[in-house]
């Protein structure tokens, strides 16, 4: 299962629409390392949906993410005890973070606390709050606020913010989950092509390709 969300409702393809933020513009301008406030309104939809709690695992991708779901269905029977899943060595990076049921428990326990259940309490009084970007600010939130313990996987992201060499060709192997970024439509259909190709040659299956 799947949801989509922006600012406002929008028509993404044929009958698929996203859930409205009701956000009129980005909080925190332009900068990427000031979008921690339009997250929160994502994660505040998804916990007051509660369709989180039927799933073990909840994934965000960034739109600008190629990603492949059956890679991730192997690589977290690997982390069946894990809370969270970080994907680069430097710290979580945003392009696909992958949290438990019980870690979103825990942020959902956490926006219970604040007066608008608009944000995670303690993490926003105790963190810096409002400089970092979301991922990391997750991150250290899950990790050194409320003490759960994550893992961190390579295979989950390759992107060059990361030291994935040749990120672009979509080529590093065929267990790499996610690669980013692709701001074009011809260059995220690219990427797609080449990594089915490569797990096409590997395994003697066709690749296949949604138009």
């Amino acid at each position: 299962r799947h949801q989509l969300y922006s600012s406002q409702s929008a028509e993404v393809a044929p009958g698929v629409w996203t859930r409205a933020l009701g956000l009129s513009r980005p909080e925190g301008g332009d900068s990427s390392t000031a979008n921690t406030g339009i997250f929160f309104a994502v994660w505040k939809k998804v916990i007051e949906g509660r369709e989180y709690a039927h799933f073990d695992w909840t994934v965000k991708v960034d739109l600008d993410a190629v990603f492949f779901p059956d890679r991730l269905r192997s690589l977290l029977e690997d982390h069946g005890e894990s809370a969270y899943v970080s994907n680069c060595r430097f710290g979580m990076h945003g392009p696909i973070e992958v949290f438990s049921h019980r870690a979103v428990d825990v942020l959902a326990a956490d926006f219970a606390r604040s007066a608008k259940q608009d944000r995670p309490e303690r993490c926003a009084r105790e963190l810096r709050f409002g400089l970092w970007g979301e991922d990391k600010f997750l991150d250290q939130c899950l990790s050194k606020v409320h003490g759960l313990e994550g893992v961190v996987d390579p295979r989950l992201l390759c992107e060059p913010a990361c030291e994935c060499p040749d990120w672009f060709w979509c080529t590093n192997g065929t267990d790499r989950v996610a690669y980013h970024p692709f701001k074009r439509e011809d260059m995220f259909k690219q990427c797609v092509a080449n990594a089915l190709q490569l797990s096409s040659l590997a395994t003697g299956v066709p690749a296949v390709a949604a138009e």
